[in-house]
């Protein structure tokens, strides 16, 4: 009777186990519960070099070396990144406790959505290529996207003469020896134009348009553009970061940072 009344004991014990919440999901795990599929967690955590992907496979969320958490259409068509690269390898994408957040190597907060409201549950990584939180009530919190409904800020202040400061990326050569200038677009308050110039004063004009109350997206350029497409975060009023398509296969080729050198005197 006490060997069956422990027997008894010990599967009620691994019962117990298999039902209750996982803490975390290792990548198949993830990608089903991304997927829709009914699962309980208290944690989520993307590592470097780790990917989750839409229930079509068309669309990846990615945890890159460089630190960014990126947003991609088949693998490489670049759509959204959290602008968060130069913290070091070894970064990681966590959602607990209704945080959504990427940290670097040593558990420091490098980005969180700043428009988010509420306390997100679920990441959705929809069909339709859109990036959503949502809390327990399937309410949507947060999108890749959501931010060009917000309040957008007058770029005026960001004018004036910057000088390279820090470059990442396999395709980044052509980035030195040049001098750069922010220019205001005069009709638009929301664009700007970078220019570069190389020693023997060639120059080119690629043009900015704001997208969210920090993040700016490449639309045109001319001139022989060093760039073809991507993304510019302000980080602060001093120091603008691009994360940019140099070769044009829609892939992001160079990350690099620009400090302001001096204002422009009007």
């Amino acid at each position: 009777m006490g060997e069956a009344r422990n027997f008894m004991m010990l599967l009620l014990i691994c019962i117990t186990a298999v039902t209750s919440a996982q803490e975390s999901f290792d990548l198949n795990d993830l990608n089903n519960w991304v997927s829709g599929v009914d699962k309980e967690a208290k944690e989520v955590i993307l590592k470097d070099g780790e990917s989750i992907y839409s229930e079509n496979k068309i669309y990846k969320l990615t945890m890159q070396a460089d630190s960014n958490l990126c947003f991609y259409k088949n693998d490489t068509e670049f759509i959204w990144c959290s602008m968060s690269n130069g913290y070091g390898k070894n970064a990681y994408m966590k959602l607990k406790g209704g945080n959504f957040a990427v940290y670097d190597a040593n558990n420091k907060l490098i980005w969180k959505p700043s428009s988010i409201t509420g306390n997100p549950t679920n990441i959705i990584l929809g069909n339709d290529g859109v990036l959503k939180l949502e809390d327990s009530n399937k309410k949507v919190l947060w999108t890749h996207n959501e931010s060009h409904t917000n309040d957008i800020k007058d770029l005026s202040g960001y004018k004036g003469d910057y000088v390279l400061d820090s470059k990442e990326g396999a395709n980044c050569n052509n980035f030195n020896d040049k001098s750069y200038k922010v220019i205001l677009d005069p009709n638009n308050k929301q664009v700007f134009y970078l220019e570069t110039k190389n020693t023997q004063g060639f120059n080119s004009q690629i043009a900015f348009q704001l997208v969210s109350p920090t993040q700016l997206q490449a639309v045109g350029g001319n001139g022989s553009a060093l760039f073809t497409g991507g993304f510019c975060e302000i980080r602060n009023d001093k120091e603008l970061v691009f994360v940019v398509d140099i070769s044009g296969n829609s892939e992001i080729d160079c990350t690099f940072s620009l400090k302001r050198k001096k204002n422009f005197i009007d």
